[in-house]
């Protein structure tokens, strides 16, 4: 079964079991005929449950004739009624095969135009799959775009503003310098009044007036402290915020790399799953062309009808038992002619045996019919026995053996034996008649010659010049014996026919 993958698609099983053996009519003879598998010959044949085919449709259709006991098969009348329905058949089978090649072609139609719109989704589908990809990374990159633009702004503005801080920290640290110098030089002032108060002695009595202003210079140092250490804060919130802004900017940019990566990866996606939708499609595209082509190309349903002398066992099978009639019709002869021969040998002894009593009966008056009557009634009674058993013989044995002959070439049914009384008895009574009239012929051939010369004995033919001794080449290399052979031959020709 599994070298055959063609036929065994059309079966849902493959593997039997073998129940027993079956015979059909449609493999009379043991040749089964050609395949085109295998080795080119049927060797068997399997009957299967039709559950067991996947097909739906029948491949062959068995057409049975009913017909009557004076229709027997291989019979004029039974060939003119299988021609009539063979005519009917092919009649409808010229409709049957248009319908049916339209309903596979529509079949295949709308099976074509089902996968035409499965492809047409399909390719929709996935056109819109791919543009709604593509708009996503569009809207990606413009997202991106967008954030490393507001970036570079975010860091345009920062770094203004930072610079802008940095000037004014730079300008209040530069006041702040300026206010220190002038407190150094406005403490230098004095302490060089004091000590010039000191020593000119005028110090107490201004001792008021440098303590008021000693006052003042701590005030103006304490206000410079506070403002120097304000400075420094302010600095120090500077390099954080710089810090910060860069560390946010850091941030940004790595989400945005990130962000670009991501889209980069779905772009070589998007293009993989373009090109590999672009080939699904033009696969299918491929398909639905080959499925065209198929329909264009799809051959015209033919049915072949086929009558019963198509099958090659029947066709055998007929041309053997024609065959076989033909004989049956030539043999009878030719036996009739040998026992005409050997009767008619075997008389003309016996004729030649009872001459003498022959001729006393004649003297004594007794009629020529008579006399011959007795050869009569002994080639009657022997032909009668002989022909009783003959006919016994050749019904019992002759239809079994040639059964028996057939049947190693044939699958045939069990063998009905048929006696014809009628075709025994009409055979019977000819050969009783022919021997008969055989005997009787030689009898009363004999019985014309008078008595006197049928008391004395035959005088031997004379002899002649045979066709032989005129070849004297030929004649002079035989021998004495083949000599009188020859002779004896062609002298007496009811032997010689006999031999």
């Amino acid at each position: 079964m599994s070298a055959c993958q063609s036929r065994t698609s059309r079966l849902a099983v493959t593997d039997f079991t073998v129940v027993g053996l079956v015979e059909s009519p449609l493999y009379l003879s043991h040749d089964h005929g050609p395949t085109t598998i295998g080795n080119g010959q049927v060797a068997t044949f399997l009957v299967v449950p039709r559950s067991d085919f996947k097909q739906t449709v029948h491949s062959a259709v068995f057409v049975a004739m009913e017909t009557t006991d004076a229709e027997p098969a291989y019979s004029q009348a039974y060939d003119d009624r299988a021609a009539a329905l063979k005519a009917v058949l092919e009649d409808v089978a010229t409709v049957r095969a248009a319908d049916r090649t339209a309903e596979i072609r529509q079949t295949a139609e709308d099976a074509l135009a089902d996968q035409q719109a499965k492809y047409d989704a399909s390719a929709a589908e996935s056109d819109a799959k791919l543009q709604e990809s593509a708009r996503s990374i569009a809207d990606g990159q413009e997202k991106v775009d967008d954030g490393r633009t507001a970036l570079a702004d975010a860091q345009a503005t920062s770094a203004a503003a930072f610079k802008k801080a940095d000037k004014d920290l730079a300008a209040a640290r530069a006041a702040w310098s300026a206010q220190d110098a002038d407190w150094t030089t406005q403490r230098a002032a004095l302490d060089a009044a004091i000590a010039q108060a000191k020593s000119l002695g005028t110090y107490d009595a201004l001792k008021a007036t440098f303590d008021a202003q000693e006052a003042a210079l701590a005030a103006a140092r304490a206000q410079l402290d506070a403002a120097e250490a304000q400075l420094d804060a302010q600095a120090a919130a500077l390099v954080k915020r710089k810090r910060d802004a860069e560390t946010g900017f850091a941030a940004k940019a790595a989400e945005l790399d990130a962000a670009q990566a991501d889209l980069d990866q779905a772009r070589t996606e998007y293009a993989t799953r373009k090109a590999h939708a672009e080939a699904q499609l033009a696969s299918a595209r491929a398909e639905l062309e080959k499925g065209r082509q198929a329909i264009a190309d799809l051959p015209t349903i033919s049915w072949r009808v086929f009558g019963r002398a198509d099958n090659l066992g029947y066709a055998d099978f007929g041309s053997a038992t024609d065959r076989l009639v033909a004989i049956a019709r030539v043999f009878p002869v030719l036996f009739v002619l040998v026992a005409v021969l050997i009767v008619v040998s075997a008389m003309s002894r016996r004729v030649e045996e009872q001459r003498t009593h022959m001729g006393v009966l004649k003297s004594l008056g007794y009629p020529a019919g008579r006399i011959a009557g007795r050869f009569l009634a002994y080639a009657a009674a022997a032909s009668l026995l002989g022909g009783a058993i003959g006919l016994a013989v050749g019904f019992a044995f002759f239809p079994l053996a040639i059964f028996r002959a057939y049947s190693a070439l044939y699958a045939l049914p069990p063998l009905l034996r048929l006696a014809d009384p009628v075709f025994g008895a009409a055979a019977l009574a000819a050969a009783v008649a022919i021997t008969g009239a055989a005997a009787l012929a030689v009898g009363l051939e004999e019985l014309r010659s008078p008595a006197a010369a049928l008391l004395r004995p035959r005088a031997p033919k004379p002899g002649r010049v045979v066709l032989l001794e005129r070849i004297p080449a030929l004649w002079r290399r035989l021998s004495f014996t083949w000599k009188v052979t020859v002779r004896n031959l062609l002298r007496y020709r009811a032997r010689f026919l006999m031999t």
